[in-house]
């Protein structure tokens, strides 16, 4: 995953503009209607500053937020700490997609949105992905 970790601070800061926050919006609102209802356990891989993440606790789901960058992470907590009622829904893992080691945790849905573009190689289901899980919403 070499080319996100050059542009972290730009998504970051692309995540807050206008045009960021309507690709967010037009992303949470196709998976509202993907998504069970709530509560459902939702991963969400490549959780960067926790917009989807923050999105999705707010709907009521629990979210597990993955990032292989701890600044990424760092946000994102700081973010929830400004949202306690939200913070005890959300589950920070430091990890990347490919070194994802969940074991048996099993999940409603996977939210995957804006990661894939940046990963050198496939991805193919690893040996520490979960062992159940509905498809993919990316």
């Amino acid at each position: 995953m070499t080319g996100f970790s050059a542009v972290g601070a730009a998504y970051a800061e692309h995540s807050g503009s206008p045009r960021g926050l309507l690709r967010h919006d037009l992303v949470e609102r196709r998976l509202r209607t993907e998504l069970p209802a709530s509560p459902a356990r939702i991963l969400d891989v490549g959780c960067g500053t926790g917009e989807m993440t923050i999105r999705l606790a707010a709907a009521g789901h629990r979210v597990t937020a993955v990032d292989p960058d701890p600044r990424m992470l760092a946000i994102t907590a700081g973010r929830l700490t400004a949202l306690p009622e939200l913070r005890e829904r959300v589950e920070l893992v430091e990890a990347g997609i490919d070194g994802l080691s969940l074991g048996r945790e099993a999940f409603d849905g996977v939210c995957c949105h804006g990661v894939l573009m940046y990963l050198d190689e496939p991805v193919r289901r690893s040996p520490g992905w979960p062992d159940t899980w509905h498809p993919a919403v990316c």
